[in-house]
C-alpha cells in the first residue's frame, strides 16, 4: 500500500516546522521522565538553499551575539554557526550555550546531543545559567548521556540560587518528589514558591495540586522567606554548592571538541497499521491509520485540510482497483493520526477455478495463522518504499475469507494465493460496465503514458467490470485503441468474474512517435472493445468510445485531476508536478553547445566537484543569457499579469532550444533552460513551483540548493536586468517564505527522469545552428557582486526616481528617471530614460521623452559619464539633440548627482534601486 500524497504532505509539513527555528527553547518539566516528548525535527531538509553571503561580524563579542541570535530568529542557521563556532572555542559562554541547543535541538545541524552537552558544560564551568539548566534537562532526561537525577538536581539548584524561576521550579520538583535529593516538602514547596512568585505559570500549577495542612503551609512561608533572603544577600555558601559534572571523555581529552556537523537530509518517522480482511468476491475492506510526529501531523493537516486525498491516492496508486464510495477518511487530533477506512474493489484478482491472487506492495511477509473460528491470517511488516524524507514502518495484519483454504506465499513475485471456489447460486450473471476517458492528453509525455508501473495515476482509459447478477461470467477480455496514434492493446484478461465482484481494466497506452509531432490540440477517438462468456457458454461482445484532445507537444496541464477528483490541496494543484522534467531536455546538442559556452566563459572550472566552481558555471549561464540579450515574457493570456503561470490552464511551454532561438521565455520556460544547462555542465536540477511562478535550483556538490530567479534577466541587459547575485538572494527568500507557508512543490528533474519522464525526440538541427541564429557565444564573466566573493558594486543594476530641471519660466519639470547600469572590463555603461509633462502657454501640456547612453568611469567615488548617443521625443516627434554629461554618487542607498545640458542647464536627480520583482 503506497500513499504518496501523504509523504508529500508529510515532507512539506516537516519543512514548515524546520523553518521554525527559535534562539532558544522553553523549558522542559523535570518530572516528565521517560514520557518526553520527541526531539523537534532538525530544521534542514535535503533541498537546503545555499548561504550566498557571509555575516558581517561586529568586532564586539556581545554584538556577535546578538546577530546570531538575530540570524537563528530569521531562520539562518548556517550563517549563525559561522558566527558561533570561532565564539565557542575561544571561550565564549553565551556562544557555548546556543550551540549547544543548536546541537541538542538539531537547529540547523546534525542533532547530536551528546555533542550538546559538552558545549553546554564548557559554558556551565563559566557560570552560565540558562546552560546550567539546559545542562540538568539533558541529566534528568538522559539525553546525550546516562540519566542521572542526582547531577540534574545539582544543576538545578545551582540555576535556583541565582534567583532565576526556572531552576527554582525545577529544583523545587525534584526535591518535592525526592528525585535526586531527599524528598522534602517542606522545602521543596518553598523553592516553588518563589519560583510561582515571579509569575512562573507551572509552579503555580504545582502549588494549586499541593495539599498542604495548615502548619505545613505556614512551614513553606517560613522557608521561602529564609531563602529568598538567602538568595537577595547571596548569602549561599559557595564551598557547600555542588560542582558543575564534567564527563569522563571531557576530562581526558579536555579542549578537543568536535565542530557541528551541518544536518543532512532528515526522515520523517510515521507509522502504519493495517487490520483488512479479504472479502469473498475479492473486495478489500479494513482500517489503516498513520501516526505521525505531531508538529508534522498539524502542519500536514493545514497543508490538506480534507484527509480524502490519501483515500484517492491509493487507487491511483493501484489503477487496477477502484476506491468504493463508502470508503472515508479522517484525522483524529488527540492522536496525531490519519485513520482510512478502506473498501477497495476488485483488490483481489480471480485466476478461475477458485483461485485468487493478492499482490502485495511493500508489504514484508512475516507468517500465516489461523484464528479460533478457522479463518485464516496473512500477517506482514509494512515498510514504505516512499524515499526523500518519510519513512513508514507497521504491521498489516488480512484476514482471509470464510472458506478460504491453501493459503500460501510466493516471495518471488510477492503474491498472497489462497483456494475459494465458488459456491453460490448458478443464476445468470450480468455485466455492468464504467467507462472512465481522460479528456486530454499530453503528447509530450507519450512515452509516460505507456509506464503502467510508474506512473500508475496516468491512466488515459479505465473500464470497470461488475457481474450485478447471480451467475458466474467467464473469459472477459477487454482492449483499447487511440486513433492512429497507437496499435490495438493486449487484452486484459479475466478469466472468472463471480457475482459482486469488480475487476478493473486500466488502459496505459504504448503510443507512436508521432503523437509528439502535433503543434496544436486535435481530438482522436479512444475505442475500448471487449468480450465474455456468459452464463449459459454463450460469446458476447461490445464496445464503446470517446472522442478526447491529444494536446500539441508545447501544451502542458499543471494537474490531471478534474474539479470532482480534486481536494482543493496545493499538490492537488501540481498533480502533474514530476512531468514538467519532460521539457527539460537533457541531450539536446543545441543545449550542450549553449552551456559548453558558458562553461568556457567560466575557464572550465569544474562544476561537480566544488561549491565555488559550481557557482562560477552557474553564474556564467546566466551571464550568457545577459550576452544575448535575453528577455522575460510573460504567457499570453494570464488574466492575472502579476503572475507568471496559471495551473489552472493549459500552458504553452518551449523546449529550451526554443528559448535560445528566440532569447525569450516565460519563468518556466527560462527555469527549463536553466536546469538542462546546469545538466549539461554535470550537476543536478531541480525547479521550483510556487503559486504563479516557477524557478530553478540546482543541487551543488556540498548537497546543498541552489536557487536562482531566472526572470531575473527582466527586459534585457539594460533594461531591469539583475545581477546573478541578486537573482539568488530573491529565488533563496522565495524558497523560504514558500516553505515555511509550505505552497511549494520542489520537482527533482533527474529524478523524475530516472522514473521515466523521457524528453520526446527532437529533429536534428544543423551543427553551426547557434552560430545561424547569432548567438553570441564569446563573453566575459562579471566580477562576483556579493555571494560568490568580492564585493558588491554599488551602482550596477537598474534604478528609478526623479529628475529635477529648472524652466525659464520657473518652477521646475519633474522627470521620471529609470538608470540602467552596467560594468564592463573598460569602464560603466549607462542607458538612461526618463518623460515629463510641461505646460504650455495654450492651455495644455507637451509631452517629452529621452533615452540617452552613456559611458564612463568611476572618479574619487564619483561615476563620472558622458553620453554617446541621445534621441528626445516631443509629443510624438523624434528630435535629434547633442548629448549631455552626468556625475552619480551612491549616499544612503540612492543614486545622487547631475545631468549637465549642452545649454548648460543642471538637472538634478534622485534614483534609488529597483526591487527585483516577485514574478
Amino acid at each position: 500500500m503506497r500513499i504518496a500524497s501523504l509523504a508529500r504532505a508529510a515532507v512539506a509539513a516537516l519543512f514548515v516546522v524546520a523553518v521554525s527555528v527559535v534562539a532558544q527553547a522553553p523549558p522542559r518539566q523535570p518530572n516528565e521522565g521517560n514520557q518526553s516528548n520527541p526531539p523537534a525535527p532538525t530544521p534542514s531538509i535535503s533541498l537546503q538553499p545555499r548561504a550566498t553571503t557571509a555575516p558581517q561580524q561586529p568586532q564586539d563579542a556581545a554584538q556577535q551575539i546578538e546577530a546570531a541570535k538575530a540570524l537563528l530568529q530569521k531562520k539562518e542557521a548556517q550563517k549563525a554557526l559561522q558566527i558561533l563556532v570561532p565564539l565557542a572555542k575561544g571561550g565564549n559562554a553565551e556562544a557555548q550555550c546556543l550551540l549547544g541547543l543548536m546541537l541538542q535541538k538539531g537547529y540547523g545541524v546534525a542533532a547530536d546531543a551528546a555533542v550538546g552537552l559538552r558545549w553546554y558544560t564548557l559554558a556551565a564551568l563559566q557560570g552560565h545559567v540558562e546552560a546550567r539548566f539546559m545542562l540538568g534537562q539533558l541529566y534528568y532526561n538522559g539525553q546525550g548521556t546516562e540519566k542521572d537525577l542526582g547531577k540534574a538536581a545539582d544543576l538545578f539548584l545551582l540555576v535556583a540560587s541565582t534567583g532565576q524561576a526556572d531552576g527554582q521550579w525545577a529544583f523545587g520538583l525534584c526535591v518535592a518528589g525526592g528525585e535526586g535529593r531527599r524528598r522534602d516538602p517542606i522545602e521543596g514547596h518553598a523553592w516553588l514558591t518563589l519560583a510561582a512568585r515571579q509569575g512562573h505559570a507551572e509552579a503555580k500549577r504545582a502549588l494549586d495540586g499541593a495539599r498542604l495542612s495548615p502548619g505545613d503551609a505556614e512551614a513553606v512561608r517560613t522557608a521561602a522567606a529564609t531563602l529568598q533572603e538567602l538568595i537577595t544577600q547571596r548569602g549561599f555558601d559557595e564551598n557547600k554548592l555542588p560542582k558543575v559534572p564534567v564527563p569522563d571523555g571531557m576530562v581526558r581529552d579536555a579542549g578537543a571538541m568536535p565542530e557541528p556537523e551541518a544536518a543532512g537530509p532528515t526522515t520523517i518517522q510515521a507509522r502504519m497499521d493495517i487490520q483488512g480482511e479479504m472479502l469473498a468476491n475479492g473486495d478489500l475492506r479494513g482500517t489503516a491509520t498513520v501516526v505521525l510526529p505531531e508538529a508534522v501531523f498539524r502542519e500536514m493537516k493545514k497543508l490538506i485540510p480534507d484527509a480524502r486525498l490519501f483515500l484517492r491516492d491509493l487507487s491511483s496508486a493501484r489503477s487496477n482497483q477502484e476506491i468504493a464510495a463508502d470508503a472515508k477518511a479522517r484525522y483524529e487530533d488527540n492522536e496525531h493520526k490519519v485513520v482510512l477506512d478502506l473498501h477497495m474493489l476488485g483488490a483481489v484478482e480471480n485466476r478461475g477455478d477458485g483461485e485468487w491472487r493478492w499482490q502485495t506492495e511493500n508489504h514484508a511477509f512475516v507468517g500465516l495463522g489461523t484464528e479460533a473460528d478457522g479463518r485464516q491470517l496473512a500477517t506482514f511488516d509494512f515498510t514504505s518504499d516512499e524515499t526523500g524524507g518519510i519513512e513508514m514502518t507497521g504491521r498489516a495484519v488480512y484476514r482471509l475469507p470464510a472458506g478460504a483454504s491453501d493459503a500460501r506465499w510466493n516471495d518471488n513475485d510477492k503474491k498472497l494465493s489462497y483456494q475459494l471456489p465458488y459456491t453460490g447460486p448458478k443464476g445468470a450473471g450480468r455485466l455492468k460496465v464504467q467507462f472512465d476517458v481522460r479528456d486530454r492528453i499530453m503528447s509530450c509525455l507519450y512515452k509516460v503514458y505507456g509506464l503502467d508501473t510508474g506512473f500508475a495515476a496516468q491512466w488515459v482509459a479505465k473500464a470497470v467490470f461488475t457481474n450485478t447478477g447471480d451467475g458466474v461470467l467467464r473469459d472477459l477480455r477487454v482492449r483499447f485503441r487511440l486513433g492512429d496514434y497507437s496499435e490495438l492493446d493486449l487484452w486484459h484478461k479475466v478469466p472468472e468474474l463471480i457475482p459482486g465482484q469488480t475487476a478493473v481494466a486500466v488502459y496505459h497506452p504504448v503510443l507512436k512517435k508521432q503523437i509528439a509531432e502535433l503543434t496544436s490540440t486535435t481530438p482522436v477517438n479512444l475505442v475500448a472493445e471487449w468480450q465474455w462468456t456468459d452464463s449459459s457458454g454463450k460469446e458476447r461482445d461490445d464496445s464503446d468510445g470517446r472522442r478526447i484532445s491529444v494536446l500539441g507537444r508545447h501544451e502542458y496541464v499543471f494537474s490531471n485531476l478534474t474539479e470532482k477528483e480534486s481536494t482543493g490541496s496545493y499538490f492537488d494543484a501540481f498533480s502533474n508536478s514530476d512531468f514538467v522534467a519532460a521539457w527539460v531536455t537533457r541531450d539536446d546538442p543545441v543545449v550542450k553547445q549553449f552551456a559548453a559556452a558558458a562553461n568556457k566563459a567560466a575557464s572550465g572550472a569544474g562544476a561537480p566537484y566544488s561549491d565555488e566552481a559550481a557557482w562560477k558555471v552557474l553564474k556564467a549561464c546566466y551571464e550568457l543569457w545577459l550576452a544575448n540579450d535575453f528577455t522575460y515574457q510573460g504567457p499570453v493570456g494570464l488574466a492575472d499579469k502579476s503572475l507568471s503561470f496559471d495551473n489552472k490552464i493549459v500552458q504553452s511551454m518551449k523546449f529550451p532550444r526554443d528559448v535560445i532561438r528566440d532569447r525569450s521565455g516565460t519563468c518556466i520556460e527560462l527555469a527549463a533552460l536553466y536546469c538542462a544547462m546546469a545538466h549539461a555542465v554535470g550537476l543536478k536540477p531541480c525547479m521550483v513551483l510556487i503559486p504563479g511562478h516557477a524557478f530553478p535550483a540546482i543541487r551543488l556538490p556540498s548537497g546543498n540548493l541552489l536557487p536562482v530567479e531566472a526572470t531575473g534577466i527582466g527586459g534585457g541587459k539594460r533594461q531591469g536586468s539583475a545581477p546573478f547575485e541578486k537573482c539568488v538572494e530573491v529565488a533563496t527568500a522565495n524558497y523560504q517564505k514558500h516553505g515555511e507557508s509550505g505552497d511549494i512543490i520542489v520537482v527533482d528533474i533527474a529524478d523524475a527522469w530516472l522514473k521515466g519522464v523521457a524528453n520526446p525526440e527532437l529533429e536534428a538541427l544543423p551543427a553551426d545552428i547557434l552560430q545561424r541564429w547569432g548567438t553570441v557565444l564569446e563573453f566575459r564573466l562579471s566580477p562576483d557582486q556579493g555571494g560568490g566573493g568580492g564585493a558588491a558594486d554599488p551602482f550596477a543594476g537598474a534604478w528609478s526616481g526623479t529628475a529635477l530641471q529648472p524652466l525659464p519660466t520657473g518652477g521646475h519639470a519633474e522627470w521620471q528617471m529609470v538608470i540602467g547600469i552596467d560594468r564592463g572590463q573598460n569602464g560603466y555603461q549607462v542607458e538612461s530614460a526618463g518623460e515629463t509633462r510641461v505646460a504650455n502657454g495654450w492651455g495644455g501640456s507637451d509631452h517629452y521623452q529621452f533615452r540617452q547612453v552613456l559611458e564612463g568611469q568611476l572618479q574619487n567615488g564619483v561615476l563620472a559619464l558622458r553620453g554617446t548617443q541621445k534621441t528626445l521625443v516631443v509629443n510624438g516627434q523624434q528630435q535629434m539633440v547633442q548629448t549631455d554629461t552626468m556625475t552619480l554618487q551612491e549616499r544612503g542607498g540612492h543614486l545622487v548627482g547631475e545631468l549637465r545640458l549642452p545649454t548648460g542647464t543642471i538637472v538634478t536627480i534622485d534614483v534609488q534601486r529597483q526591487q527585483q520583482q516577485q514574478r
